[in-house]
């Protein structure tokens, strides 16, 4: 599918929220532990979203807010990578 038919129908705004949301993931992954200010301002997005953004992750476990207020990456992402691992290893042995 081409990028911007992505984008074009009723979900292409949940695509390209999650897509932001990712793109937090990714950069608190390379800055934790990470303030919602400094996110913001690397992802070039409002305060504001960054913070809901976070605020959702930690309520899932995919982020966790630590007692200074900044966040690291949560342990469900720990579950998500290990699950990966197995189905990679899985996979490979099937070839």
């Amino acid at each position: 599918m081409e990028p911007d038919r992505a984008h074009s129908g009723p979900d292409g705004g949940a695509v390209k929220t999650l897509r932001k949301a990712l793109r937090l993931l990714e950069e608190l992954a390379r800055r934790q532990p990470a303030g919602v200010t400094d996110l913001a301002r690397a992802l070039r997005i409002p305060k504001s979203r960054a913070s809901r953004f976070l605020s959702t992750l930690a309520a899932e476990g995919y982020a966790e807010r630590l007692a200074d207020e900044r966040y690291v990456l949560g342990p469900r992402l720990v579950d998500l990578a290990g699950a990966a691992q197995v189905a990679r290893l899985w996979v490979g042995g099937r070839k």
